[in-house]
């Protein structure tokens, strides 16, 4: 089974073509560039495909890691505070495309703490009380 992970701790130092976005490093092993330019556009970042993720500001790392994730097209998803750090336009867009996996039927799991993320969510379980489920 496929996952990705929402995060971009370990893509600093990558170029964003090189984050496991297109090339030879493609997780479907062939070239991936037209759905790499896709992705990037659709989180915002057309054209900033040769820029070390590090040199990137504020949530843009961040939309890389989703960008990875719409070009592996994993079966399961694990999203750590997804919106963190994002303006209210990008947040919608994260759950947006997050929607759109789970709907293909990818597994979306999301830690949170953020109040618009969990109302996003169609099941949701408190860590640390009785389980809560909707």
């Amino acid at each position: 089974m496929g996952t990705g992970s929402y995060r971009c701790g370990r893509l600093r130092d990558k170029k964003v073509n090189r984050s496991g976005l297109g090339g030879d490093s493609s997780p479907c092993g062939r070239d991936s560039s037209p759905a790499l330019a896709e992705a990037l556009q659709r989180v915002g970042l057309a054209g900033r495909h040769k820029e070390t993720v590090h040199r990137l500001s504020g949530g843009e790392p961040q939309r890389v890691a989703l960008a990875r994730l719409i070009v592996q097209q994993p079966k399961l998803v694990l999203a750590d505070e997804p919106t963190a750090a994002l303006d209210r336009d990008n947040t919608a867009m994260v759950l947006d495309s997050l929607r759109e996996m789970s709907r293909a039927g990818c597994a979306v799991v999301i830690a949170t703490h953020d109040d618009t993320v969990r109302d996003a969510c169609d099941n949701v379980f408190a860590l640390g009380t009785p389980l809560v489920s909707r």
